[in-house]
């Protein structure tokens, strides 16, 4: 997705974003989120996603998921942030 658009913020707004207000308006409420994502070559948008998220409403920031990535000559810890739709 990230080579369809010329400017991170073009692909925040026009790809990230609805994504994720589709994925919230199609969850059941209690049904969860997990997002695996994080800044990139100097570009910082997790703290944007976790701002949208938040905007959004209907949902609670539940936490992190963390796992180590050993496939790489120099292991990484990658985490997905989890959040769960709210019951009305």
């Amino acid at each position: 997705s990230i080579n369809q658009y010329t400017t991170l913020e073009s692909w925040k707004n026009y790809f990230l974003f609805p994504a994720l207000e589709n994925s919230l308006y199609a969850l059941k409420p209690g049904g969860h989120i997990a997002l695996y994502i994080e800044d990139y070559k100097g570009h910082k948008y997790t703290g944007s996603v976790k701002k949208k998220m938040t905007q959004l409403g209907q949902n609670t920031f539940i936490g992190t998921i963390g796992w180590e990535d050993t496939d790489r000559q120099k292991s990484k810890i990658r985490r997905a942030y989890i959040w769960r739709k709210d019951k009305k």
